[in-house]
């Protein structure tokens, strides 16, 4: 029997996923404990917030999809915001990469 949390751990090895970030509770320890064996290098930190902003800074820099890590509940709802705002500034950023070279800058 296959357990679901291996499955994710192998999918995001498959996909290229070489760090994740976040804060391992009960519900997700399995999760990073797989991808660990899995050869996913998971970085822990005491905080959800600069987990997540180093999840999406290291996404944002490597063209690779930053992958945050952690548990539900009121400390997840406090998380959301950060890869809407790291989206969000990806999306501008784009935008104004292909905007600049619409206009021949160098």
């Amino acid at each position: 029997m296959v357990d679901g949390n291996a499955l994710v751990a192998r999918a995001l090895a498959r996909a290229g996923i070489e760090i994740m970030y976040g804060v391992v509770g009960i519900p997700v320890t399995a999760v990073a404990t797989h991808a660990m064996k899995a050869g996913i290098r998971f970085i822990a930190f005491h905080n959800e917030q600069p987990a997540g902003y180093a999840a999406g800074a290291a996404g944002y820099l490597s063209g690779k999809p930053g992958v945050f890590l952690t548990v539900s509940g009121k400390i997840y709802a406090r998380s959301l915001p950060l890869p809407l705002c790291l989206c969000l500034c990806l999306c501008l950023d784009l935008e104004l990469r292909e905007t600049k070279n619409d206009f021949n800058y160098p």
